[in-house]
């Protein structure tokens, strides 16, 4: 059996010595009557450069399917501000 994690988000990204850290966060419950929970590491990802490029590859074209299949709708590229 594969081991799986669970989480809501990638919070941080860094790149230390051609090694790329991702740390996968989840939100805990606010406390205190607050509205927004906090973003806690649950787990990280480390990879090699090439491996994390790799990986943007397999991302974009797993988005490119998901656009297709009318799943997500991309932003239309943002447009540069006119300087007069």
């Amino acid at each position: 059996m594969t081991k799986e994690t669970f989480a809501d988000a990638i919070g941080r990204v860094d790149l230390v010595a051609g090694v790329v850290r991702l740390e996968l966060v989840s939100v805990e419950p606010p406390v205190d009557g607050g509205t927004q929970g906090q973003p806690v590491v649950r787990q990280r990802v480390i990879m090699p450069l090439e491996g994390f490029i790799g990986s943007l590859d397999t991302l974009a074209d797993f988005a490119k399917k998901l656009e297709e299949a009318g799943i997500i709708k991309r932003n239309a590229s943002p447009q540069s501000p006119k300087v007069n």
